[in-house]
């Protein structure tokens, strides 16, 4: 049952709705809703969508204008790719939290016209507000989409809000909002739980103050390094992410990198920005003592330390960093039966940074008296002179509203207790009269040091400051110099030789394992006229304590590729400085050959060949090498006798292997001196006694003939090769002499063609002709 009163103000309540007054301040909450939604749907659509698909269609504007609104207070969408359905979810902090401020200050700045509302009307007014605004919002983005008409290259690709729990969030943003802005106007006397979520707040703001533009201005070299720089425009909707995870980084924690059937790879602070990130860990030291002063000037101050309020900050630090861990910071993608793929915040980071805020809470108890005796300037520069002022002399006396003013002309007195420094037991007394109000007793501060005693602080306080500095400078120096000692700086100094054409400083570098037979073309000459390897990014894909898997993404004449190289650990070197070790050389398997020659070029180095058999009796030559990638001429030795074109050998990671086959052909000058020979063979068959060799046609070879001279000499080859020939037909005019049965015999032409191999020898040609068989 409701009490009167509340019967009484939910009765007022719906009046006041249908007001002007409440309707504008409906329509205000919904209007800041749908604003922080709606900026957020554009800036994700220009940052994320304009790199892949193409603005100018309106349809791809509206669609993911309203996609993405709703996204960003929807904490996800759903997408559908080739027939799979995809779940994408993530919070958009920084959306999320300028919500949660329009809505706070709006409220906090309209609380006057709750006069006369229980708090069962405050509640109920602020469950019509959020259910108003969540409401609208889904309504307007449950039904956008942006699809695969604008986006051709995903194929069948759409994506869609979740529109439930785009109102779920949006709900619970504008009631957290109207509650916060509500206890900030009404000035509730303080409460323990009250006071450790504004120190709560404090902290967080500190952090937010210092590490947000740490995180953004991180963030944007990084992309505009990656020519990303118009992605930059995702920075408001995701800035509550990023200040998180550098805040989480400060203080010890990690972001991890889980997939499934793979293993989670950790980041840590030191791991970006080539090492730089380790900075962030000696600035949150830093704000550990600021914290300290900043939230000690705010708690009343005691002559004693008050443990019973300093457990609270950290188990509410604790509370929030457990949700934003599990819940708000990361990026996860599901889908049903391909397991999920997700980025976020490590599981011991809450406990991290519970205990920095467990620290900065203890130290609130010491550390505004410790700075304000050393130094009042600086305590007031830090907590602000106001607050400083109300911790030194308490807060402001507040006048009673019950108290009446004396009646007038009678004389009032007070009787008060007069106390300083070096009262004793006694009490002494003074009196005030006509209406005078006593001076509130000031609350001393702490007495200033002696100059002697601030002295040795002050240099204590320097020393050890000086060790921490030193301490922390040097583990944020090793940090950087081993990042540039990283397993991905090992491969890029590999590639690196590889890409300037150093074959031989790359070998020395990472041995190739293989026989020195094999190594021709592993040199610099090799190499010398090549088209070399562009290298682009290497990553760092898998890290362990004493292995890694680095990719890097290489481009050969166009093409790209990447290719995966596993690394191992080596001894620290001075114990503390890592090395890494490649052990996996990147060669192409090649073959080479020749119809002809035994040597060929590449590059400027000469290759020697093994000779085989071909086919028919023919030789043959070739090796089987390995080569780094790249694009090599291959040509053959400048001879009289053969000419040779060059051809390319295309040795490209990766694929089965290259070769490269030097096919010859004989020259003017082969020509000229085989005919030369064969004309010289054809005399030597019309003289004796050189008619009788087995070269010579069978008809020549007789020793009474009474004529035998040379008719015709071949002008020209039928078949002229590098491994032998066929020359024309040559004429060879013969008479025997007169016998018994023919006194007069007839001249008889004979026909014959002569063939044969040819081989060089000591830079001359050598005919070696085939025995006529008729």
């Amino acid at each position: 049952m409701l009490s009167p009163e509340s019967a009484a103000s939910l009765a007022t309540l719906m009046p006041w709705l249908r007001s002007p007054a409440g309707l504008t301040r409906l329509g205000l909450v919904t209007a800041a809703v749908l604003v922080a939604a709606i900026v957020s749907g554009v800036l994700y659509t220009v940052a994320l969508v304009a790199p892949a698909g193409d603005l100018a269609s309106a349809g791809t504007v509206f669609g993911g204008v309203l996609t993405f609104a709703g996204m960003a207070l929807g904490a996800g969408v759903s997408a559908g790719i080739f027939g799979s359905t995809i779940s994408v979810t993530v919070f958009s902090l920084g959306t999320l939290l300028a919500t949660w401020g329009a809505v706070h200050a709006l409220t906090r700045r309209g609380t006057a016209e709750e006069h006369g509302l229980a708090a069962i009307g405050r509640v109920a007014r602020t469950v019509v507000e959020a259910v108003t605004a969540a409401t609208a919002l889904t309504i307007l983005t449950a039904f956008a989409s942006v699809g695969a008409a604008e986006f051709d290259f995903f194929g069948q690709f759409s994506a869609r809000p979740r529109w439930f729990t785009t109102w779920i969030v949006t709900a619970l943003a504008v009631a957290i909002g109207a509650a916060t802005g509500r206890r900030a106007a009404g000035g509730a006397a303080p409460h323990p739980v009250t006071t450790a979520l504004r120190e709560a707040v404090c902290l967080h703001a500190l952090w937010l103050t210092v590490f947000g533009p740490v995180a953004v201005v991180a963030v944007a070299i990084a992309l505009i390094r990656d020519d990303n720089a118009i992605t930059l425009l995702a920075i408001p909707p995701m800035l509550g992410n990023l200040v998180a995870a550098v805040i989480a980084l400060a203080h010890l924690g990690a972001v991890t990198l889980s997939e499934t059937g793979a293993s989670t790879e950790i980041g840590w602070a030191w791991d970006i920005a080539d090492g730089h990130g380790a900075w962030c860990i000696l600035l949150a030291v830093i704000l550990l003592a600021v914290g300290a002063v900043r939230l000690g000037i705010h708690r009343e101050r005691s002559s004693v330390p008050v443990w019973s309020r300093t457990w609270q900050l950290p188990a509410i630090t604790l509370l929030v960093w457990v949700l934003l861990a599990a819940l708000a910071t990361g990026i996860r993608m599901s889908a049903g039966g391909f397991g999920h793929i997700g980025i976020g915040l490590a599981w011991w980071t809450p406990f991290t940074v519970a205990i920095a805020a467990a620290l900065v809470s203890a130290g609130a108890e010491f550390a505004p008296a410790v700075a304000y005796a050393l130094s009042p300037r600086l305590t007031a520069l830090i907590a602000g002179s106001a607050a400083t002022m109300r911790w030194l002399h308490g807060p402001p006396p507040a006048a009673s509203s019950d108290e009446a003013p004396p009646d007038e002309g009678t004389e009032a007195t007070a009787v008060l207790p007069l106390g300083t420094d070096e009262a004793d037991d006694t009490e002494a007394t003074i009196v005030l009269s006509d209406g005078a109000t006593p001076d509130p007793a000031p609350v001393t501060g702490p007495a200033p040091m002696d100059p002697l005693t601030k002295r040795r602080v002050v240099i204590a306080g320097s020393v050890i400051a000086g060790l921490v500095l030193l301490v922390g400078g040097f583990f944020v120096a090793l940090s950087i110099v081993n990042a540039q000692r990283s397993p991905a700086g090992t491969v890029e100094d590999y590639l690196a030789l590889l890409a300037d054409g150093q074959a031989e400083a790359a070998g020395e570098l990472v041995d190739p394992g293989i026989a020195s037979d094999e190594r021709a073309l592993l040199s610099d000459e090799a190499m010398s006229g090549a088209t070399l390897l562009e290298v682009g990014e290497v990553r760092v894909d898998d890290r362990g304590s004493d292995s890694a898997t680095v990719t890097a993404s290489l481009s050969l004449d166009g093409e790209r590729f990447e290719h995966t190289f596993e690394v191992r650990g080596g001894e620290k070197r001075f114990g503390v400085l890592d090395t890494w070790t490649l052990d996996d050389p990147l060669l192409v398997p090649v073959t080479l050959g020749s119809d002809a020659q035994d040597s060929l070029l590449v590059g400027d180095a000469e290759v020697t060949l093994d000779e085989s058999s071909g086919f028919f009796g023919s030789s043959e030559y070739g090796a089987e090498l390995y080569a780094y990638p790249g694009i090599y001429e291959v040509s053959a030795p400048e001879t009289e006798y053969v000419s040779t074109e060059a051809v390319t050998l295309r040795a490209t990671p990766g694929g089965a292997g290259a070769d490269a086959m030097l096919e010859s052909e004989p020259s003017d000058g082969l020509r000229e001196a085989v005919l030369e020979q064969v004309r010289a063979r054809v005399e030597q068959c019309a003289t004796p006694p050189t008619n009788m060799d087995d070269v010579c046609p069978s008809a020549v070879r007789d020793d009474d003939l009474a004529e035998l001279t040379v008719t015709t000499q071949p002008e020209d080859f039928e078949r002229l090769e590098l491994g032998g020939f066929r020359a024309e037909d040559a004429v060879i005019t013969i008479r025997p002499n007169p016998g018994l049965f023919n006194g007069d015999p007839d001249p008889e032409e004979i026909e014959f063609a002569l063939d044969g191999s040819i081989s060089i020898e000591g830079g001359e040609v050598v005919v070696d002709f085939d025995d006529t068989w008729w």
